[in-house]
Formats: structure tokens, sequence, C-alpha cells
């Protein structure tokens, strides 16, 4: 209850081993997400932006918290976390950080403003299409094309899905370790609804492996 939530928070704040930084932000994610679920709106509102203030600006838990106030109908203030966090979500190497923006476009595909969700997701996708990897471009463009569903644009989310199929490719190319991504790029097609152009990557993708096999025992 919410006693017990409240006996959480202070044993956070006061317990010294907790280092200022990555963890003590790990243990205040899981009390904002707590926060979430409690049934008085206020109160949650309340503890979240008690947490804002204690947070220290690290991805994970801008994100975290960003959910909670998403979970709580706060769409103005996940946003305003979420917008602070998607500049950082590129280095200067223009390399993409993965894991985080597969957290953002969910976080955005929760939302109940589609119109300002679908705004962001763009910019997300923009920094999607800059990614080489067979193995990360599947999942960033999955999880996007699942955020596009949840808010209900359906043709979008499958013009989304459809950019990860030449990833496929590549990753039977390389075999090993980018094979992985293979079945979110499936479960992804599924999810949408795409069953036939599933089975037709699926026999595609068979054939180019079928094909490569025999190429090597040539020689």
């Amino acid at each position: 209850g919410l006693s017990s939530l409240m006996r959480l928070v202070n044993d956070t704040l006061g317990n010294d081993t907790i280092a200022w930084g990555y963890q003590k932000d790990i243990s205040l994610g899981k009390i904002a997400a707590a926060y979430a679920h409690l049934s008085d709106v206020a109160i949650a509102q309340q503890g979240l932006d008690q947490v804002a203030g204690l947070m220290e600006d690290t991805e994970i838990s801008q994100i975290e918290l960003a959910n909670a106030y998403v979970e709580i109908g706060n769409d103005d203030a996940a946003h305003q976390l979420l917008a602070s966090i998607t500049p950082s979500l590129m280095n200067d190497a223009g390399r993409v950080d993965a894991y985080s923006l597969i957290r953002v476009a969910k976080a955005y595909g929760s939302m109940g403003d589609g119109q300002l969700a679908e705004s962001q997701l763009g910019e997300l996708l923009s920094m999607a299409e800059m990614i080489e990897e067979p193995y990360v471009a599947i999942q960033e463009f999955s999880a996007i094309a699942l955020a596009y569903q949840t808010l209900g644009n359906v043709d979008q989310a499958r013009q989304v899905v459809d950019l990860a199929s030449p990833f496929a490719s590549v990753a039977v190319e390389q075999g090993d370790f980018s094979l992985r991504a293979l079945p979110v790029l499936f479960s992804t097609y599924e999810q949408l609804g795409l069953l036939e152009q599933q089975q037709d990557i699926a026999v595609q993708l068979y054939t180019k492996f079928v094909d490569a096999e025999s190429a090597e025992q040539k020689f």
C-alpha cells in the first residue's frame, strides 16, 4: 500500500550504501513504477514529481520515470523527459543507443496523445534509418512499428516494419549473431497481422540460405 511505498522511499533516500548515480537511479526507477500503479492519481503525481527531483540525468532513470508518467496519463511530463533524452540517443560518431531508442519508442507508443507521439516516433525513425548493423536495425524498426500499431496507425506500422526486411537478407549472409534478430522480425509481422508477408520473407530467406550453403559446398 501507500504506507509501504513511503517507507521504501525513505529507506532508499536514507541508505548510505546506495551511491549517487546509476545505482540510486535504478532504485528510484522502481519506486516510480510503483507510484504509477497507485489508484490515487494525485498522490502518484506528487510522488513522481518527488522522484524526478532526486534522479540523476541518466537515460535509464529518465525513461523509467517517463513510463510512469505515461501510466498515470501525464503525457506532457513524459514527453518533456523523453524529448530531453532523444538527442543523446545518437553520439557524435553517428551511432545510436539501440537499447534506449527501443524503450523510448515503446513509451511513446503507450501515450494517449497520438499526434504528439507520432511526431516523436518520426524522429526516432530517422535515427533508426542510419543504423547499418542488421541485428540492431531489425529490432529498432520492429519496436517503432509496434509503437505505431499501439497508437492505431497500422498503415505506418506496416511501412516501418518493411524497412527491416532488407536487413533480414543481410543477417542470413552474415549468419551467427545477426540471425538472432529474425524471430523478432517474424513476431512483429505476426503482431501486425501480416502473415502472408511473414511467410514470403521466410521462404525468401530460406532460399537464400540454401543457395549460400550450396555455393560453399562447391569449394
